[in-house]
């Protein structure tokens, strides 16, 4: 049923497509509450405002999970008849939405609409000091919403974010740096015998090579979670807390740092939340390959949460989850004849393949990095076939809510939401993402795997 309804919204039937949703709209089940969510935006696409509110109010007061979708998009209905009544919608999505929410981001970033705390700076896809190209002269809109003389999401050129990350942002709450290495020191000698490995990620991390050192320590964690994980438990929080932090072991400090930190009585911070992983390969390769690094942060954060010893139920490897045919393929581009699928575990070569690709992904789609991002998880050939089907003049949102993959919708959201998170978190102060408007072209010439 729920496959059915979506091929008759992908096909631009939304009349047919909202009552084939409400069918599968039973429940409380994962299904139920989708189906139920789908009808009411078909209902919004077919300019039925009186049963659209009427659906995303139901949502709005009875689907906690929800809430911030219904709330986006009655405030995209609303926007022309009840400005008033929209803006309060967009006013509780920044005030509730989590971070790494997408229709927080969407309304924080100011898609649609006008933004609320606008800043000068802007990240689009691409290296930072890329200028923002000109809009495109028509504006699709939906239903019963007037074009605006001047588009909304239109933001003239400004002067260029900065290319490296905030240094003004206070360590965490919960240990100083000093105190995080002295701790990390006697921790890496009083498990030297059982854990050599983590006696060198200290060792390497005191010499700045953090980029290293922190995949070392990750290895190092999984064998002594195998063999030594009741004595491992019974290291107190504060220390191995230390040792994440000191060495930048980015995969296992985000999934156990903010226990950790909650375990000594404070919140984690940023270095922790949305950590800066490697940063030397990241930043290198995104200014190689015209890449926003925190994009490529973002994709690494969602593929594999750092993870260089990632391997994905279908064969993704690394931190970037990079499947084997891919990575030959670039091979291929770059004469890397000595290229091996074990080598994609290498976090430099993973991030360097990984944001070369991510580049060529957005030269094809011409820098529209939400494209670019669901080509890098369902591939471009089937983002194509989105875009011929449904059309580029389909605004973003709209866009991203046909997208007939559930996995690939979910990583276009997933991404964008944290992307926004990491430019809000380290950019320069008021910088922000711009989600573009709509699609712009499509070369397969460029990268067609």
């Amino acid at each position: 049923e729920e496959a059915v309804a979506r091929t008759a919204m992908f096909a631009g039937d939304h009349a047919q497509a909202r009552a084939l949703f409400d069918t599968c709209a039973n429940g409380w089940s994962g299904k139920g509450r989708r189906c139920r969510f789908y009808a009411a935006f078909n209902a919004v696409l077919t300019g039925d405002t009186a049963d659209a509110r009427t659906r995303l109010d139901a949502i709005i007061a009875h689907d906690a999970g929800l809430r911030s979708a219904a709330r986006y998009w009655r405030a995209r209905l609303l926007s022309t008849e009840d400005p008033e009544s929209a803006a309060a919608d967009r006013a509780w999505i920044v005030a509730h939405a989590p971070e790494d929410d997408w229709y927080g981001t969407l309304v924080r970033t100011g898609f649609g609409a006008a933004p609320i705390g606008s800043g000068p700076l802007l990240h689009r896809g691409r290296w930072p000091d890329v200028a923002v190209p000109p809009p495109r002269p028509a504006e699709a809109t939906l239903p019963g919403v007037r074009p605006s003389a001047s588009p909304p999401w239109f933001i003239p050129a400004r002067p260029a974010p900065r290319a490296e990350p905030r240094t003004d942002i206070p360590w965490p709450a919960a240990l100083t740096a000093d105190e995080a290495q002295s701790r990390a020191h006697t921790l890496a000698r009083a498990w030297s015998d059982r854990s050599p490995d983590l006696a060198a990620a200290v060792a390497m991390a005191d010499h700045g090579l953090r980029d290293d050192a922190g995949p070392l320590l990750s290895r190092a964690l999984s064998e002594l979670s195998a063999h030594d994980a009741r004595a491992w438990k019974e290291v107190s929080p504060r220390d191995r807390l230390a040792v994440l932090l000191h060495t930048g072991c980015h995969h296992d400090l985000v999934r156990h740092g903010p226990g950790l930190t909650r375990a000594l009585g404070a919140e984690p911070g940023p270095h922790i939340t949305f950590p800066i992983a490697h940063q030397q390969t990241v930043w290198a390769q995104g200014k190689a390959h015209d890449v926003d690094p925190y994009l490529a942060l973002a994709i690494m954060r969602t593929e594999s949460l750092y993870d260089p010893l990632a391997v994905s139920y279908a064969g993704a490897r690394g931190a970037m989850q990079i499947m084997p045919r891919t990575g030959h393929l670039l091979a291929d581009r770059t004469d890397d004849f000595g290229f091996t699928v074990a080598a994609l575990h290498d976090p430099d070569l993973a991030i360097a393949y990984g944001v070369r690709y991510l580049g060529l992904l957005l030269d094809r789609f011409d820098g529209v990095f939400p494209l670019a991002v669901a080509a890098y998880n369902g591939g471009p050939h089937n983002v194509s076939a989105w875009l011929d089907t449904l059309g580029p003049d389909m605004p973003m949102d709209v866009f991203v809510e046909h997208i007939p993959f559930g996995q690939t919708r979910r990583y276009v959201r997933k991404v964008t939401a944290v992307y926004a998170a990491y430019v809000d978190t380290w950019g320069s102060p008021g910088a922000r993402v711009m989600v573009p408007p709509r699609a712009l072209g499509d070369d397969p010439s460029v990268v067609d795997f």
